[in-house]
C-alpha cells in the first residue's frame, strides 16, 4: 500500500532535503527510511499536516471499493 504512493513519498522526502536519487538510501538502513515514512503519516507529527503521502492514504481509505 505505501509503495503504491512512491511519488508522494519521494516528493515529501525531497521537501525535507532528502534526495532519494542521490544514492542516500544505499547508505541508510530500512529502519532509517521507515522512521521517516512513518513520520509522514503520523497524526501527531507537524510534518504530516502537509504530507502528500498522508493525503493520498486518507483519500484511498475514504474511497469505496468498486464492486
Amino acid at each position: 500500500m505505501l509503495f503504491a504512493h512512491w511519488n508522494a513519498i519521494e516528493l515529501d522526502l525531497h521537501d525535507w532535503g532528502i534526495d532519494v536519487e542521490s544514492g542516500i538510501l544505499d547508505h541508510r538502513t530500512w529502519r532509517w527510511f521507515l522512521m521517516r515514512v512513518f513520520d509522514l503519516i503520523d497524526s501527531a507529527s507537524p510534518r504530516s499536516q502537509t504530507s502528500r503521502l498522508k493525503q493520498a492514504l486518507t483519500a484511498e481509505r475514504s474511497t469505496p471499493n468498486a464492486a
